[in-house]
């Protein structure tokens, strides 16, 4: 274990397949474990803009996504077959050169279980190399079965638990508010964990770095108040996108968004070239593409039109920016996470079946009229998420 130093040893793995929030949070968390701990990443979906972390390593194994048909490559001239081969050959030199202490699965076994032989494959290399290695398992606040679990609740329920002993875990961590939202609301059967479990807060990037001021060379605007639409990570947001352009449209020049513009943040495999020639003509529409500056975005907008997914509403917890939710019906969890942030006072919902023009753009008028968002929910996430991987390890912070 943990060397006289009291430095660990720890391999983060998380792997995303459609969306960007798998990763971003266990970067976030990375991102404080190498403050005290040696932390390496794994990198293999598409590649996300990040800034500020160079003192994470990153393992980088052969990019693949979730498509209608399957996990496939990134690069669509290589095979899946070979492409997973090659992936399980990485981590098992990995396991060899980084000796971890500590493995810290992201969202596995409550779901991805697709990459479970390969989970699994990691997990029994790093125990029979170190006898004495913890294994947490990372999920987000609101873990459910997904479409892609073929089975029925109680299948579900019994193969999660099964896998959470057969492949030693150690402990638990999910990342929100209990105040808010508990395991047991979304996992009848988180009362037979036999392992730690803590709910650690809310994952969120800090704003206090990216709210410096209104930097021209970051901001989309020269101090013109805006409206930020985002369509997240994945892929699947161009319906809201386009609904809310035509909404402005309809709006922009006969109400009190006369004086706004609308900036368009574009999902992270969404053509920003193509949806900017389109709007060409109209110089109150800004298109920019997936940017790590994200966050310094949400904080300076006057409201916020997106999905409901983890990170995006961690975003607008941590900035207090006015908010309309449509969630993302394909998503699991977003159409509950939504419905928590309307019941918490924080956001106005507009469900999937009531979106069009005339809807959100009644929705956006009503946001910005709305007092400005106020919670007490924590956002210390990735600092409980540090204490509780250290507790699990039996290390105490010298800090």
């Amino acid at each position: 274990m943990p060397g006289s130093s009291g430095r660990l040893r720890i391999l983060v793995y998380a792997q995303h397949l459609s969306g960007v929030g798998h990763y971003v949070r266990s970067l976030e968390i990375a991102r404080a474990l190498a403050g005290r701990h040696t932390v390496t990443l794994t990198q293999g979906g598409r590649a996300i803009p990040r800034a500020g972390i160079s003192n994470v390593s990153s393992l980088e194994l052969p990019q693949i996504h979730r498509t209608p048909n399957g996990l496939a490559p990134v690069d669509a001239s290589l095979d899946i077959i070979a492409v997973m081969a090659k992936r399980k050959e990485v981590l098992q030199e990995a396991i060899t050169a980084l000796h971890p202490d500590v493995i810290v699965v992201e969202h596995y076994p409550f779901s991805k279980w697709e990459l479970g032989e390969e989970i699994e494959a990691l997990l029994a290399a790093a125990h029979a190399r170190e006898p004495r290695l913890k294994v947490i398992c990372s999920v987000r606040d609101i873990p459910l079965q997904t479409r892609h679990e073929d089975c029925t609740a109680e299948q579900y329920a019994r193969e999660v638990l099964v896998r959470l002993e057969e492949d030693r875990f150690d402990g638990v961590m999910v990342h929100g508010d209990p105040g808010l939202s508990r395991l047991v609301d979304h996992f009848p059967r988180a009362g037979d964990i036999r392992v730690p479990v803590s709910h650690t807060g809310i994952v969120s990037e800090k704003a206090a770095s990216a709210c410096a001021g209104n930097d021209e060379s970051v901001l989309p605007t020269r101090g013109d108040p805006y409206v930020l639409v985002s369509a997240g990570g994945g892929t699947d947001a161009a319906q809201l996108v386009d609904c809310c352009i035509e909404s402005w449209q309809e709006l922009h020049s006969t109400s009190e968004l006369a004086a706004y513009k609308l900036v368009v943040c574009t999902g992270l495999a969404q053509d920003a070239t193509g949806l900017a020639q389109r709007v060409q003509d109209d110089d109150s529409i800004i298109v920019q593409p997936f940017t790590p500056e994200f966050l310094q975005w949400m904080s300076n907008a006057a409201l916020s039109v997106s999905c409901a997914g983890y990170n995006t509403c961690a975003n607008l917890l941590e900035t207090r920016c006015r908010s309309v939710l449509v969630p993302n019906p394909v998503m699991s969890d977003q159409l509950m996470r939504a419905k928590y942030m309307e019941r918490l006072g924080v956001a106005q919902v507009l469900l999937p079946c009531d979106l069009n023009s005339d809807m959100l753009g009644k929705a956006m008028l009503r946001a910005l009229q709305a007092p400005a968002p106020r919670h007490r929910l924590a956002l210390d996430g990735v600092e409980q998420a540090c204490a509780f991987i250290e507790k699990v390890s039996s290390l105490r912070s010298s800090q």
